[in-house]
């Protein structure tokens, strides 16, 4: 996955987001952070560590679990963006 196609799909991850009306304030509030840290790994301009890449892999990962079920169009956009960040290196 490339720079633009990855822009574009933390874009239609932020608009599920914003379409999601079912899932508690938590689990929305847990979905924003990560896809705020998503925004900061993709930012060529903020140096990212390896300990950064493992953390937010880790809580994308309990993410995608936790949705798999209640929320499928989400946990998918999710699991192209971890896939997208791993081709690149990230």
């Amino acid at each position: 996955m490339d720079q633009k196609s990855l822009t574009a799909k933390l874009r239609e991850l932020r608009a599920q987001l914003a379409a999601t009306k079912n899932a508690d304030p938590h689990t929305l509030a847990l979905l924003t952070e990560v896809t705020a840290d998503l925004d900061r790994l993709h930012d060529e301009s903020q140096p990212s560590t390896q300990e950064d890449v493992d953390s937010i892999s880790g809580r994308v990962q309990s993410l995608l679990t936790k949705f798999e079920a209640e929320h499928p169009r989400i946990t998918s956009v999710l699991q192209q963006i971890l896939d997208g960040l791993a081709n690149m290196g990230i």
